[in-house]
């Protein structure tokens, strides 16, 4: 409706400037008696020839077809498992810092919890993500458990730290034992 209403506003202004550009305007969508007067009647006559793309790029501004993301519902937890995720990692719209570990419950975002320059471990479905705390650890290996940070779920995910960067992530199938910076997935 705002969109037939600043439609027929341009329309007024250009029939009264005599600008001779006519507008396509769709009234059935206009407030009743807006339009009295006569002025949007003109402004309504279609024109076959004009170019409806040289319309939407003068309208753009006021589109009907633009959807305006304030008006879209927040929702970035919508469709996912109650737990733990990246702001990067399935979650939707989210408007924090994509370093940030998010916890959703019931579909809407519970807690948040900030990872800061280190970011956000992402582990594979379904294990819950992370903080990445390799940069409080020395170079090499080492099991989910090894980190005080990590949920339990994690305990058995090798994790390999280089430079405090994470380089090696996946779930042992059998187990992890921990062997300082050395650990291994059991055979």
């Amino acid at each position: 409706m705002r969109a037939a209403l600043s439609r027929c506003l341009l329309g007024a202004i250009a029939v009264a400037v005599g600008a001779g550009c006519t507008f396509l305007v769709k009234f059935d969508d206009a407030p009743p008696g807006f339009c009295d007067g006569g002025a949007c009647e003109d402004a309504s006559v279609a024109d076959a020839s004009h170019d409806d793309a040289a319309i939407d790029s003068a309208n753009d501004a006021s589109d009907a077809s633009t959807i305006d993301a304030s008006d879209a519902p927040y929702a970035p937890c919508k469709g996912l498992a109650n737990g733990l995720y990246c702001a990067d990692d399935h979650i939707v719209m989210y408007r924090g810092p994509l370093t940030d570990l998010v916890t959703c419950d019931g579909g809407a975002i519970d807690k948040v919890r900030a990872c800061g320059s280190a970011g956000c471990l992402a582990m594979k479905d379904p294990f819950p993500d992370t903080c990445n705390e390799c940069p409080a650890k020395a170079n090499g290996t080492y099991c989910g458990r090894d980190f005080a940070g990590f949920p339990t779920t994690d305990s058995d995910i090798l994790i390999g730290c280089q430079g405090g960067a994470v380089v090696t992530n996946y779930p042992c199938p059998h187990g992890c034992k921990s062997n300082g910076s050395a650990a291994a997935c059991y055979p």
